[in-house]
Parts: structure tokens; C-alpha cells; sequence
């Protein structure tokens, strides 16, 4: 994302998930050029508040992922964890995501925690066994249920694919929501 906005000169402060901040203003003209290599790209700028609150929503997901079921605390659900982070009610981001995205969050991060366990699937440093449990699956036949309904492939037949395929995160929402 940095050598996007580098590329036709804009110096970036900070760079975080689903957030550029720059060091200057930016013109019309350059905002064009940003939203044309933006969109070249896969992304785009979101300049609604619901647009907004859906990137965040996003990046919390992301987040929580790696915060909360990598690091084995169980304790938070995504409600919880969404609405603290946010401080808004479930029901309204729940709202808002289905809108801009047209995909229920709990759908939104299943799908993340599929592109996560084809992660550590492919590192094989773990057993799927580890895996569904990490991820906060109940059984490993659960996960296994999950994971075929999403790849079509069992755990077992994506880890020995000799080209298994992987989902570039801002391709998990559908085509008609653009970040």
C-alpha cells in the first residue's frame, strides 16, 4: 500500500490495515490518480461513514483473530470485542456490514478463519487437530466441516495439494464493496 501512495507522490505518516494516514493534503488531481492505482489494485477509498465503520470492522476482525483465538483467550466473543472496540451495539455494526458488504460478519470471519487455517495448514508446523482448536472450532470434524464447505477440500487434501490456493484478504468481500 505505501509504494501505492509513493508512487505518485504521496509520503505516508502511517500505514495500518485498512487505514493510510498521509503528511500532506491531498489535491483532487492526486486523489484521482489514487483512486485509479487504488483500484488497479483490488482497493479503493471509502468515504462513507458506513464504508468507514465496515474497514474498521475489518481490521478488528483481523485483529481479534490473531489477539484473542491465536492466543488461545477464549473468554471475548467478536460481539463483545467489536462493540468495546467500536462502542457501538452489535446489532447496529452487524447492520452495517451486511449493507455496505452484503455478508454477515460471523460469514465475514469464518471466511478469515479458513485463509488463517490455510495458513498454518501450508507451514505444517501443527496438526489439524491443533488447528480447529486454535481457531476456536469445538472438534476438528467441526473445523473439517467448515473448511470443505468453504474450499471444497478437506484439511487433510488442501495440506498435500501441491499448489494450494490462497485468498488475498480484501478479496473475501464480494465484488460489489471496494476498500
Amino acid at each position: 500500500m505505501k509504494r501505492i501512495f509513493e508512487k505518485i507522490g504521496l509520503l505516508t505518516h502511517q500505514v495500518n490495515l485498512g487505514e493510510v494516514i498521509v503528511e500532506t493534503e491531498i489535491s483532487r488531481e492526486l486523489q484521482e490518480k489514487l483512486e485509479q492505482k487504488l483500484e488497479e489494485h483490488g482497493f479503493a477509498i471509502a468515504l462513507s461513514t458506513d464504508e468507514k465503520l465496515t474497514v474498521d470492522i475489518q481490521r478488528l476482525l483481523v485483529s481479534y483473530l490473531h489477539e484473542y483465538l491465536m492466543a488461545k483467550e477464549k473468554a471475548l466473543t467478536i460481539s463483545n470485542y467489536l462493540s468495546a472496540q467500536l462502542n457501538k451495539s452489535y446489532k447496529l455494526l452487524s447492520t452495517v456490514f451486511k449493507q455496505v458488504t452484503g455478508i454477515a460478519i460471523e460469514r465475514y470471519f469464518i471466511k478469515l478463519k479458513v485463509e488463517k487455517a490455510k495458513e498454518l495448514l501450508i507451514l505444517n508446523e501443527i496438526d489439524i487437530a491443533e488447528i480447529a482448536w486454535l481457531l476456536g472450532y469445538s472438534s476438528s470434524q467441526n473445523f473439517s466441516t467448515y473448511f470443505k464447505r468453504e474450499t471444497g477440500k478437506t484439511p487433510l487434501e488442501y495440506k498435500n495439494d501441491p499448489i494450494p490456493e490462497r485468498i488475498h484478504l480484501p478479496s473475501l468481500i464480494p465484488k460489489n464493496f471496494k476498500q
